[in-house]
């Protein structure tokens, strides 16, 4: 035992690294890097394990000593260090961009038009929530002027259907379904890029330990984003063997996202007006859960981040 942190040794290898994600192709290039022999190249051990739900692995993230790092939502990361979970954001996945979706009835011809309508949203205050009031915002709406519901997205095309709701916020499969029915994409992230972000969260006591093994992680991570880019059907095929996702739905969840490469994540770390900035969009959640009244004060956005890590790499 190091500075009361428990390492998993295997003979011959060096320290593991556990790391875990919900069921999210987003985060997936980790099991090219896997597979690759990326992580190895980079002289660290890592174990990946996808654990189904995303408050499952959350939850696994804060109680199970053995994990070092998650990936999940930048929001889901804030409310956890918020309960004072010690972690820090070291790493941007993906950015949704047009990912998430606006489903809504013919009649609807923009946002505006939504005033005293029924909204459906996955979860009441979370992304897909702060999404909607973001996007209402600014459209010149406040969410009183319309009435949010809160309904499983898989449940958006039916809920349409029926003429519960007049929108829904939801994804793929579950888009194409409504679109073949008949309703039509009135807006998506592509509209906010940035105000839904994956990321990479690492506990506190791994980075003050480790740190140098964080740095590894995100190299193999980068090379594993090019080698996806350069090698588009031996990645698809990597990480559906290794997720149980196929191909197609990979690509079709993939094309809506923009995934940052060195150079971008290392920009997603300044003080910018920009939503891909983390510090811009994080005040924006941070402001949301507290007029939600899930959090009694701001989140301390500088203590949360650690963009020395990114940016120390070359």
């Amino acid at each position: 035992m190091a500075g009361g942190v428990f390492y998993v040794w295997q003979l011959g290898k060096q320290p593991l690294v556990q790391i875990t994600m919900h069921k999210w192709p987003g985060y997936f290039h980790a099991f090219i890097a896997e597979e690759k022999g990326f992580f190895k190249e980079e002289g660290i051990n890592v174990k990946l394990q996808i654990i189904e739900g995303v408050d499952d692995n959350l939850k696994n993230f804060e109680k199970n000593d053995s994990v070092d790092a998650a990936f999940g939502l930048q929001s889901d990361a804030m409310l956890l260090f918020s309960r004072g979970v010690p972690l820090k954001i070291v790493y941007i996945a993906d950015f949704s961009n047009g990912g998430d979706v606006i489903i809504s009835q013919p009649s609807i011809k923009s946002i505006k038009d939504l005033r005293g309508k029924t909204i459906s949203v996955d979860k009441l205050n979370s992304f897909n929530h702060i999404f909607i009031v973001k996007l209402l915002s600014i459209n010149g709406l406040n969410e009183s002027d319309v009435k949010i519901v809160p309904f499983p997205a898989s449940k958006v095309p039916e809920l349409l259907s029926s003429g519960a709701i007049d929108a829904g916020q939801t994804w793929e499969p579950y888009q194409s379904q409504a679109l073949a029915a008949g309703y039509q994409v009135l807006s998506s992230t592509a509209d906010l890029p940035g105000i839904i972000t994956d990321v990479l969260m690492v506990k506190k006591s791994f980075i003050e330990e480790r740190h140098e093994d964080v740095k590894k992680v995100l190299r193999a991570l980068f090379k594993a984003l090019k080698f996806r880019t350069e090698n588009p059907i031996a990645a698809y095929a990597i990480m559906a063997n290794a997720t149980g996702v196929s191909a197609g739905s990979l690509k079709g969840t993939i094309l809506g996202n923009i995934f940052p490469d060195l150079e971008h994540n290392k920009r997603s770390f300044n003080k910018t007006d920009d939503l891909t900035s983390l510090y811009y969009s994080g005040k924006i959640i941070s402001e949301f859960f507290m007029y939600k009244g899930v959090i009694s004060s701001p989140i301390n956005l500088e203590e949360l981040h650690a963009p020395y890590i990114v940016q120390s790499l070359e």
